[in-house]
């Protein structure tokens, strides 16, 4: 029995060559649209409104607060809360944006901001700080990073590039990089012109709200300090990690403040109950 053996003809092989060069086309198509809409992420990204990006995170939110995060006292829970309130309502061009607060258990000096306006603090910041007014210009900087939509703008990049590479190279998610993506909702970096922003909108703050700019750099001395004693406790601050970085903050904000006027006085302490209560060494 003679093997069958398939000769392509003339016609069929230019359809296959059609075919492929439509396939080439078509990734090639594909790769550059998703180029063009990462670059672009800024412009678009900003169209999603706030309510469907509070909607969006919101599982993963309670999720993070239910399985892993473990609530501060009450009492500070509510001075924190109020303190927010308060130096939020000293912050101009504010959009309808729904600030949540949760003070945590947590050693570190630490306060971040993630989608939907969540802003996590962890209470070992208020022991490391000390006044009402450093306070005040940490959760001023975090509520800047709401009201900005960084956490959008940098979790959507990420998210983006994460697609287009998976979507061009044919794979697919699996578990492991969806707990990775769970993870970039909730922990975001900041590129240095949004950090900078942030600053001097929570430098302004501070200066409505108390008529001066004491404390406004005490979070960068602080860590400062930490990083000469104890530099792993900065592993994860990467904005936050190097003494450039800090000292090049700590010189803006006062050149911001001698070129407005704005002087540096007495800081306020925490009401006693507070003192009270946020946890020593």
């Amino acid at each position: 029995m003679n093997d069958y053996i398939h000769r392509i003809s003339d016609s069929e092989s230019r359809r296959i060559q059609r075919f492929l060069y439509l396939l080439a086309a078509g990734v090639v198509g594909f790769a550059i649209l998703s180029i063009v809409a990462i670059a672009t992420a800024d412009t678009w990204l900003r169209l999603l409104s706030v309510e469907r990006e509070h909607r969006f995170v919101q599982p993963y939110i309670d999720l993070v607060n239910d399985r892993f995060l473990d609530p501060a006292d009450p009492d500070i829970q509510a001075y924190v809360e109020e303190l927010a309130l308060e130096i939020r309502s000293h912050m101009t061009d504010v959009p309808a944006l729904t600030i949540s607060i949760r003070v945590i258990e947590d050693d570190t000096v630490n306060a971040f901001t993630t989608l939907g306006g969540h802003i996590y603090v962890a209470d070992g910041l208020l022991e490391a700080l000390h006044s009402e007014n450093s306070l005040s210009m940490v959760l001023a900087h975090e509520i800047a990073h709401a009201i900005n939509r960084d956490p959008l703008l940098s979790t959507g990049r990420g998210l983006l590039l994460a697609m287009a590479l998976a979507s061009l190279s044919g794979g697919t998610v699996d578990a492991s990089a969806a707990g990775d993506v769970a993870s970039q909702l909730m922990l975001n970096s900041f590129d240095r012109e949004q950090e900078q922003r942030a600053d001097l909108m929570a430098l302004a703050a501070l200066h409505s709200r108390y008529g001066h700019v004491g404390g406004a750099t005490d979070l960068f001395r602080v860590l400062s300090d930490m990083q000469d004693s104890e530099p792993a406790a900065l592993e994860d601050l990467e904005m936050l990690s190097t003494h450039p970085e800090l000292a090049r903050r700590i010189e803006y904000l006062h050149a911001d403040a001698a070129a407005r006027g704005w002087t540096e006085q007495s800081v306020t302490p925490y009401p006693d109950r507070i003192a009270e209560k946020i946890r020593t060494p």
